[in-house]
């Protein structure tokens, strides 16, 4: 073995006695949990059962994602944009929350009921609404959903989990069906209810080149202030700012553990990590 590979493997040995490896002894985190009073659940595509962004979802009616969930496309073609979220309305209905989104509101359900002022933050990256179908009450939707619409003229924000949302898309969404262009005219486009308005409705989901709300950003730095505990739990931990929450926790001393199938960028800065389908892994973590 030359010089060189042996100082190679000497830096690693350094390193490697240097790098304190998560802990996945689920009894002692389990034990923060109990006491913990402010509890964030930070969620990605990993938590879900269903496609989590525009081009997860793959090729519908040879169009990407992207392709449909943009300014332009519902600019010109706005009833196209709304049957491609009318088709994932339906698939994200008929599939329901897992265990690891019950986990988390059967939890957060716990803490309530418990009446000792313990509460439960979840913000996720996902547009799936699957959370707070679960039953999860405090939801931060970093980038919307697709159970809410936003109007174009007043800026109204509007849950609606009416299916579907509007009668011209009875019947629509097929993936495999042929383009309609006739149905592209402004009646068949859901329109806002407030009185005065009826502005063109758009599903309040990011459009491609779109940033994250000030309101979500907001909203979720509030929450991060008051934690004390923290589940990171199927994302890859890449998307700005919402990437930077867990290890920025961790670094204040804040217990917070992962979830995930893999090792991220971030895995290292946490004290904790719990490798696995967290539909398996969290139920277990969270027990109560």
């Amino acid at each position: 073995m030359g010089s060189d590979q042996k100082s190679y493997f000497s830096v690693l040995e350094i390193l490697y006695k240097l790098y304190d490896p998560p802990s996945s002894d689920v009894e002692k985190f389990r034990s923060l949990v109990k006491e913990a009073k402010n509890i964030i659940a930070i969620t990605g595509a990993g938590i879900s059962s269903v496609p989590t962004y525009s081009s997860a979802w793959g090729l519908w009616r040879n169009f990407e994602g992207s392709d449909l969930d943009n300014d332009y496309t519902f600019d010109n073609i706005p009833f196209l944009v709304w049957e491609f979220t009318h088709y994932r309305r339906e698939v994200i209905l008929k599939t329901g929350p897992n265990e690891a989104q019950k986990a988390l509101a059967d939890y957060e359900k716990y803490m309530r009921e418990e009446g000792k002022g313990r509460n439960m933050t979840v913000i996720t990256l996902n547009t799936d609404g699957l959370h707070t179908l679960a039953g999860s009450r405090r939801v931060i939707e970093m980038s919307g959903s697709l159970f809410k619409t936003k109007c174009v003229k007043c800026g109204d924000i509007h849950e609606n989990w009416q299916q579907p949302i509007a009668p011209s898309l009875a019947g629509k969404g097929n993936p495999s069906a042929q383009l309609d262009y006739v149905q592209a005219d402004e009646e068949a486009v859901p329109h806002c209810s407030k009185p005065g308005c009826d502005g063109r409705l758009r599903p309040h989901v990011l459009f491609t080149g779109e940033d994250m709300s000030k309101h979500a950003v907001d909203s979720a730095e509030d929450a991060l202030r008051l934690a004390d505990l923290c589940l990171v739990v199927g994302t890859s931990s890449s998307v700005r700012p919402v990437s930077e929450f867990g290890p920025t926790l961790a670094g204040r001393g804040v217990p917070v553990a992962e979830f995930n199938i893999v090792n991220t960028d971030v895995t290292m800065y946490f004290p904790f990590q719990f490798k696995g389908n967290c539909t398996i892994t969290l139920p277990q973590v969270l027990k109560h």
